[in-house]
């Protein structure tokens, strides 16, 4: 239970994190906080479309070979680029359109350490059957039904499967629908 309430807890804060981490590209040109993250826009050149596999096989890989599988995607940067928070992508998973979001663990080897996939971002309407749709696929992935939890004070539900020292988690809140993985190590969360 100590183990969950304390994913829980890393997936919220991921999550907010992330929720203010995207920034217009002409946001360069404005002052920002210092406490706001900025973000270097580059031409994303290599493959946008994505399996669930190739998204797993992205955790541990160092910020190069991000960069040689996804390409450049845009840097996500603290706003005194004192602190490398990872990057994003524009892909197709499942021949859906979605935004992933990666974040590094260190500063030197930028190792990526989770990522976060929007599957939705809150525009329209998120359909039940959308939903069904990515616990069916997520289910078929993992080869095991998923731990339900919610809805949260919030109103956030999450679908939990882990595989492999990896956890998945399908959380619709609203009309936002993510999808976070995470590897595990020594039986502790990163």
């Amino acid at each position: 239970m100590k183990r969950t309430l304390s994913y829980l807890l890393i997936c919220a804060l991921t999550l907010g994190l992330l929720a203010g981490c995207g920034a217009p590209a002409d946001a360069a040109t404005e002052q920002q906080p210092a406490d706001e993250p900025t973000t270097t826009t580059t031409e994303q050149t290599a493959q946008d479309t994505v399996t669930l596999d190739g998204l797993t096989g992205l955790l541990g890989k160092t910020d190069a070979e991000l960069t040689e599988t996804l390409g450049e995607g845009t840097e996500n940067w603290t706003s005194d680029k004192s602190f490398f928070i990872g990057r994003t992508y524009e892909v197709t998973l499942e021949d859906s359109a979605a935004t992933l979001y990666t974040i590094a663990q260190d500063e030197e080897a930028r190792t990526v350490q989770s990522l976060s996939v929007w599957l939705s971002d809150g525009g329209t309407e998120v359909s039940e059957e959308t939903v069904n749709g990515w616990i069916d696929t997520l289910t078929a992935y993992i080869g095991a039904d998923a731990e339900v939890s919610g809805p949260s004070e919030g109103g956030a539900q999450t679908w939990h499967w882990s595989r492999d020292a990896v956890y998945y988690d399908l959380q619709l809140l609203d009309q936002i629908l993510t999808l976070s993985i995470q590897a595990v190590t020594g039986g502790e969360l990163q």
